[in-house]
């Protein structure tokens, strides 16, 4: 036996062990059928079927999602793929401190994960419904502030970009908000090292550029069905490395 088909053997062993037959079988077939049709080469809608079979646990949840109209705000989920929420699920702890650029069901997650959250909303209205929407018996640690910058060249994206400056280093940062590029080249310098960047809709090409930011992180990529949506999306990690030189992230 190579050493290919070793290492091969070795993950189908491993991947056994931690997710039983059924989702291992479905990984190999997803693997085969990526071998002929890459992901990127179709729309998020035909890789519904190709998502199924590599995560057969989250059919579930996407099914039932077809049965019902709550937003992710009510499921109190991040409004991420499913595979980056199981992630988050086993990595956030309460003693993590929170921040995120865009608020929803993330919000209602952090929080019960017992998390120091700040959350930075730039839309009136929904913070307003964000508001109404978090369970008092959770808010007791939820710093929100109002940044009002509702476009890409609005007066206030300069302030709203570099709020994550007030109250850092961050264990977490979520950037699902305006300016994502900008917010997350804002935010290198205060994630603890360590720590993670949460970047979704990693999928689209307009931020195909943002890996570069992270050079010399560890980047886990997460593509898959998400909550209270009917297509596919990707959303990346950044983890930071424990030793960074800070001055070079800085002038970069």
């Amino acid at each position: 036996m190579n050493w290919l088909e070793t290492h091969m053997l070795d993950r189908a062993v491993r991947s056994l062990r931690k997710h039983g037959v059924f989702p291992t079988a479905g990984k190999a077939v997803s693997a085969c059928l990526e071998t002929v049709i890459h992901p990127r080469h179709l729309s998020s809608h035909l890789r519904v079927p190709l998502e199924m079979i590599r995560h057969p646990e989250h059919i579930h949840h996407w099914v039932a999602d077809r049965f019902r109209t709550s937003r992710a705000l009510d499921q109190g989920v991040p409004w991420l793929a499913w595979p980056c929420v199981d992630y988050l699920s086993e990595y956030v702890t309460p003693q993590h401190k929170v921040f995120e650029w865009g608020g929803g069901g993330s919000t209602v997650f952090f929080l019960k994960k017992g998390c120091a959250l700040t959350t930075i909303e730039s839309n009136e209205g929904w913070r307003d419904q964000l508001r109404a929407g978090i369970d008092s018996e959770n808010s007791t640690r939820w710093d929100l502030r109002f940044v009002p910058a509702d476009s890409s060249n609005a007066p206030g994206q300069q302030d709203y970009i570099n709020s994550v400056s007030s109250g850092g280093p961050w264990d977490v940062v979520l950037v699902d908000g305006w300016n994502r590029p900008e917010c997350a080249a804002r935010a290198r310098e205060w994630v603890r090292p360590g720590g993670i960047l949460v970047f979704d809709n990693t999928d689209k090409p307009k931020y195909s550029s943002v890996p570069e930011l992270f050079a010399g992180w560890t980047r886990k990529e997460f593509r898959g069905l998400g909550p209270a949506r009917s297509w596919t999306t990707k959303t990346d990690v950044y983890i930071k490395p424990k030793a960074l030189d800070l001055s070079s992230a800085r002038t970069s």
